[in-house]
């Protein structure tokens, strides 16, 4: 009898440790896993950031594209009239 409750408790004593390695593998993977989400938002912040200058860089891009058209327009007309 006394040794089948020294049996359970090493049984349970090595379960016990079995749980705590567990348990301290999965503390490091949600560690690791905050950390890679961590730099993931800031990643994605600053990808926002580079499309919205993207963005603000077409637009001057088509505004100076389009003032160019105009000036082509202008000049073809002006070569045209001197042309006649």
């Amino acid at each position: 009898m006394f040794n089948k409750n020294k049996a359970e408790r090493n049984l349970l004593y090595s379960e016990i440790e079995r749980l705590k390695k567990i348990n301290k593998k999965l503390e490091e993977e949600n560690r690791r896993l905050r950390e890679n989400s961590e730099k993931i938002e800031k990643y994605r912040t600053e990808y926002q950031k580079l499309i919205e200058n993207l963005k603000k860089i077409q637009k001057r891009y088509s505004e100076k594209l389009r003032v160019f058209n105009k000036l082509s327009i202008q000049y073809r007309k002006e070569l045209e009239i001197s042309k006649n």
